[in-house]
């Protein structure tokens, strides 16, 4: 195969790959289900800019006691019905050691950040908060913890300071009120 032909073809894989997760792997809340998937025992390091610009750096983590890492799209209804709870128990928790980092796995067919998704998430987060980061790491890094999901969104999990993850994993939405419970039982594990 000449490289052309190599190069188009990894775009339609992409492109397809990219398609199947926003089309298909947006879960509701799911009565809660917890999810299995408990073999990373240390928390993969998401590192780089959040969507303003400025740097997360790599001890991010050591930053919270305890850390609620959140994988979502903005074409995933759940994943942001869910959000505004999310960020109303950042700032109502920070005093406690919570921080959250939310994981954009809206990438186009070159693997970059959607630009249509960095305007809504601006949009939506209208500003960076020390304690509620929202990211878009390396494209590979991301489909590695999505395919440890199942490829389900919106997939959560919590890291303590020293970079474990602690508790349960969890696939879909939950309620402000369900996640507090979770943040509550996971704190000072």
């Amino acid at each position: 195969m000449n490289l052309k032909k190599i190069k188009k073809s990894k775009f339609i894989l992409t492109s397809l790959l990219v398609l199947v997760l926003a089309l298909s792997s947006c879960s509701k809340e799911d009565k809660g289900a917890k999810d299995d998937t408990t073999s990373l025992e240390l928390a993969p390091i998401f590192e780089g800019k959040d969507i303003f610009g400025n740097e997360v750096p790599m001890d991010y983590y050591a930053k919270n006691e305890l850390t609620m890492v959140n994988l979502f799209a903005t074409t995933c209804n759940p994943c942001m019905n869910e959000m505004p709870e999310v960020m109303a128990l950042a700032e109502e928790l920070k005093d406690e050691g919570f921080g959250v980092l939310a994981i954009s796995s809206d990438f186009g067919a070159d693997g970059n950040l959607d630009p249509e998704a960095e305007e809504i998430m601006k949009e939506l987060f209208v500003e960076s908060k020390e304690n509620f980061k929202v990211m878009y790491p390396d494209f590979d890094l991301t489909l590695d913890v999505l395919a440890k999901a199942n490829n389900t969104i919106p997939y959560t999990f919590f890291v303590d300071k020293e970079g474990k993850i602690v508790g349960d994993t969890y696939l879909g939405a939950k309620s402000g009120d369900e996640w507090k419970e979770i943040i509550k039982s996971n704190m000072g594990k």
